[in-house]
C-alpha cells in the first residue's frame, strides 16, 4: 500500500515528536564545555618535577637491566665450540 506524503496519523506525528524531543535533548547534553587553559608560567614547576622524577625512574631502571645483562651473560672461554654453544640463549632467531 503507497502512502501519500500528506496523509500522516497521529501516530506519525507522535513518532516524530517523541524522536525530535530526543535529538534536542541528546544535543544539549553533548555540548562540551570551555577547555581549561592554564598559563604555561603556572604549570612549569609541576611539570619540571613531573620530568624529573620520570627521568630518576628511567635512569633507575636503565641501570638495573645493564647491571643484570652484564652479570648475566658469562660465555664459555674454554674451546671455540664450549664459546659458541655458550652464545646460543643470546642470539635472536
Amino acid at each position: 500500500m503507497k502512502r501519500n506524503s500528506s496523509n500522516y496519523t497521529v501516530k506519525d506525528i507522535f513518532i516524530f515528536c517523541i524522536v525530535s524531543g530526543l535529538f534536542s535533548i541528546s544535543s544539549i547534553a553533548q555540548q562540551i564545555p570551555e577547555q581549561f587553559r592554564e598559563p604555561f608560567s603556572n604549570s612549569f614547576p609541576i611539570r619540571k618535577d613531573q620530568h624529573l622524577e620520570l627521568k630518576a625512574y628511567a635512569d633507575k631502571l636503565l641501570e638495573d637491566n645493564i647491571k643484570t645483562s652484564i652479570l648475566s651473560f658469562k660465555p664459555e672461554f674454554f674451546s671455540i665450540e664450549d664459546y659458541e654453544n655458550s652464545l646460543y640463549p643470546y642470539r635472536k632467531n
